[in-house]
C-alpha cells in the first residue's frame, strides 16, 4: 500500500438508520487515532486511579465520552458536544444508538 492509501484507509462513511428517531438516516465515520486519544483522555480524566478497579470509569466521564464520540463521528447531521448536551432527553436514546453503531463499526473483526 502507498502512503496515500494508508492515510485514507478506513476513512469511508456509512449511512445508518436510527430506530429511536423513527428510522431517520444519518451518516457516520470511524474515529481516527487522534480522536480515539481524545476520547480516552475524557474517560481517564475523572478516574481515581488509586481506588478504581481495572477498566472502571465514572458515569460522568462515560457520558462525556459518548457525546464526544457522536460529535466527532456523526458526519450528517453534524453536532457539537455543546449542541448534544443541550438536546432534550427524549433524543438521548438515539444518541446512544449512534454511539453503539459507531463502536460496532469501529471495532476490528477477529
Amino acid at each position: 500500500m502507498t502512503k496515500l492509501e494508508l492515510l485514507n484507509f478506513g476513512k469511508e462513511t456509512k449511512e445508518i438508520e436510527i430506530e429511536a428517531w423513527d428510522n431517520t438516516k444519518v451518516t457516520i465515520k470511524k474515529l481516527t487515532i487522534g480522536e480515539q486519544a481524545k476520547v480516552q483522555a475524557v474517560l481517564l480524566k475523572d478516574r481515581d486511579l488509586a481506588n478504581a478497579k481495572e477498566g472502571q470509569v465514572s458515569i460522568d466521564s462515560y457520558n462525556k465520552s459518548v457525546q464526544l464520540i457522536v460529535s466527532l463521528c456523526l458526519v450528517e447531521p453534524k453536532f457539537t458536544v455543546k449542541e448534544i448536551q443541550d438536546m432534550s432527553s427524549d433524543i438521548a436514546e438515539g444518541i446512544m444508538e449512534i454511539n453503539n453503531k459507531i463502536s460496532e463499526w469501529s471495532t476490528p473483526k477477529k
